[in-house]
This record gives structure tokens, C-alpha cells and sequence, in this order.
């Protein structure tokens, strides 16, 4: 006679780790030095929720490049505060 004991206690096990999951921790990333897609002579700040630009520089609470072009200048071709 075979018991089946361990295969219940595996199947009640993933049940209760399936119906218990944890909560979601993401965090927004727009802050200063993040990633940045460059590529020729521009330079674009995409964050991890998916904004493109960098809503946060005419404030001055971020320095990333939102659309700048050429690199390095300073020049900022897209203001995501004007969108607002």
C-alpha cells in the first residue's frame, strides 16, 4: 500500500505560495543619472514606466536630457511640461 502523503503536502504547498503572493514593489524611476538611449548626436531620457523626455528639467529637480540635441549642449528638444 502506498501513501501519498508527500505528494499532498507538495500540492498543498505551491497552492498556499500561488493564493499568497507579495506585494509589488516598483519604484518610479525619474531622478537624476539614469539611463539615457543615445544614439548619433542625441540624447533621450527613457524612465522605467515608459516616459520619454524628462518631465523634471525646467524645475531643476532632474539634470537627464530630454531629447537633447546635439549631445552635450544643453539644448533640450522635447518638454514634457508643456504636454501637462
Amino acid at each position: 500500500m502506498r501513501t501519498y502523503g508527500g505528494r499532498r503536502c507538495l500540492v498543498a504547498l505551491l497552492l498556499w505560495a500561488c493564493a499568497a503572493p507579495g506585494s509589488a514593489r516598483a519604484v518610479l524611476d525619474n531622478r537624476d543619472r539614469g539611463p539615457a538611449l543615445t544614439a548619433g548626436n542625441f540624447s533621450l531620457r527613457v524612465t522605467n514606466a515608459g516616459i520619454l523626455g524628462n518631465a523634471l528639467f525646467n524645475i531643476g529637480l532632474s539634470n537627464d536630457p530630454s531629447f537633447e540635441f546635439p549631445r552635450g549642449s544643453t539644448q533640450q528638444g522635447l518638454d514634457n511640461l508643456d504636454l501637462l
